[in-house]
């Protein structure tokens, strides 16, 4: 059994979409979503889905044993096409030596964290595409 940590207007497991918001004034995107515009302090904003893949702008690996946290796991930030980074988890990789910048990635849900009473937490998190780089 598992549950899912990220609140439903930030992500959605089922499509494995982020959602950002688009200032309806000046176009910047921010992630998570906001209301209002911090860049043009205009009041109105859209929720929007983001895009599902991105590039891996940095890295590192987590070696401190945060509560539920696996330790050595990859934390990447990812550059999406809409001109904004998300730090997020990266699954799959389990030598930090493959990892890179540029590499291609997918966001996914899957588990984060386990909590105290040993329930999976699921989120968002990434996942190495196939054949991109």
């Amino acid at each position: 059994m598992s549950r899912t940590v990220v609140p439903a207007d930030v992500f959605d497991p089922e499509a494995g979409l982020l959602f950002g918001s688009r200032c309806a004034t000046c176009g910047a995107v921010h992630f998570p979503p906001i209301n209002g515009c911090p860049d043009c302090f205009a009041a109105s904003t859209d929720r929007i889905p983001l895009s599902p893949t991105g590039r891996v702008r940095s890295y590192t690996v987590v070696n401190l044993g945060f509560a539920g946290f696996p330790k050595g796991y990859p934390l990447v930030e990812v550059e999406l096409p809409e001109g904004i980074v998300v730090l997020g988890q990266l699954a799959g990789v389990h030598d930090p030596g493959l990892l890179y910048s540029g590499m291609v990635v997918k966001v996914e849900a899957g588990p984060v964290r386990v909590a105290e009473d040993g329930e999976a937490m699921d989120g968002y998190r990434f996942a190495p595409v196939a054949g991109e780089g």
